[in-house]
C-alpha cells in the first residue's frame, strides 16, 4: 500500500472528449498526478490509417463516421481543448511524431519513452491509434487503454456495433493494460451494461461511454491498495 500520488502520463491526438477529461478527473482524485502529457503530431497515424489497405476499411470507417454523427452532439463526446483542462495544468507537454510499423500500428521515438514514460506508474491511451515497442514496458504498470466493448467476446472496432447488429444483450466495456498483440492485453477491468430491446445504437454508445469514467480512478484505488 501507498500513499504517494501516482505519476501518469496522457497520449492524446491534440484535444480530449468530454468523457475522457471527467475520467482523468476521477482518476486525480483517487490519488494521482499526470505528470506529461504527449501531444500525437501525426494526423494519419490513428488504426483506419493503418487499416486503410484491409478489404473492410470501408465497412469500419464508415460505422465509425456514423457513430460519430449520432454521438456529436452529445455532451460526452465533446470536444475539450488541452489549455481548458484544469488538471493537466501543470504537466509537461510534448508534442510527438510516432514511427509506423511495416505490419500495423505505430511506435514512439526511444527519446520520448525514455526521457518522459520511464518514470511514470502508467500511460493512459487516449490517442495515437494503435500503439506498440518500448513504451508499453516503460511506465511501472505499462500503458492503460480503453476498449469499448467485451474483449472476451468482441475485439473489433467500431464501438457497440457488434453488440448492436447481432442484438447482444450486454455491451462490456475493457480497461485493458497493452501488449504488442492487438486487442489481448491484460484485463484490469470488465463492466457490463445491459440493453434493452428499444435500445438505439446511439444509446448504446451513450451507455457505454457514460458507464466508463470510473474505470481509472477504480484502477488507481487498487494499486494504491496494493491489489
Amino acid at each position: 500500500m501507498t500513499d504517494a500520488p501516482l505519476r501518469v502520463g496522457v497520449l492524446t491526438d491534440g484535444s480530449l472528449r468530454q468523457w475522457q477529461v471527467q475520467a482523468l478527473e476521477r482518476m486525480v482524485e483517487a490519488g494521482s498526478r499526470i505528470e506529461t502529457v504527449i501531444i500525437n503530431q501525426d494526423d494519419n497515424s490513428g488504426i483506419y490509417y493503418n487499416l486503410r489497405e484491409a478489404p473492410a476499411y470501408l465497412l469500419i470507417a464508415g460505422v465509425r463516421e456514423l457513430s460519430i454523427r449520432l454521438c456529436g452532439s452529445y455532451p460526452y463526446f465533446q470536444h475539450v481543448s488541452l489549455s481548458d483542462i484544469e488538471i493537466l495544468g501543470d504537466a509537461d507537454r510534448v508534442h510527438c511524431d510516432p514511427v509506423s510499423r511495416s505490419d500495423f500500428g505505430q511506435e514512439l521515438p526511444n527519446s520520448i519513452v525514455t526521457g518522459y514514460c520511464s518514470d511514470l506508474d502508467f500511460v493512459v491511451r487516449f490517442g495515437f491509434g494503435i500503439v506498440c515497442g518500448s513504451i508499453l514496458d516503460a511506465p511501472k504498470y505499462g500503458v492503460f487503454s480503453y476498449h469499448h466493448g467485451d474483449l472476451r467476446e468482441y475485439r473489433g472496432r467500431p464501438a457497440g456495433f457488434w453488440e448492436f447488429l447481432e442484438n447482444a444483450d450486454t455491451i462490456g466495456v475493457t480497461l485493458q493494460q497493452l501488449t504488442d498483440t492487438l486487442d489481448a492485453g491484460g484485463v484490469i477491468q470488465i463492466k457490463q451494461f445491459r440493453i434493452m430491446a428499444d435500445d438505439t445504437y446511439q444509446d448504446i454508445l451513450r451507455m457505454a461511454y457514460r458507464g466508463s469514467v470510473d474505470m481509472l480512478s477504480k484502477a488507481v484505488s487498487s494499486i494504491q491498495a496494493g491489489e
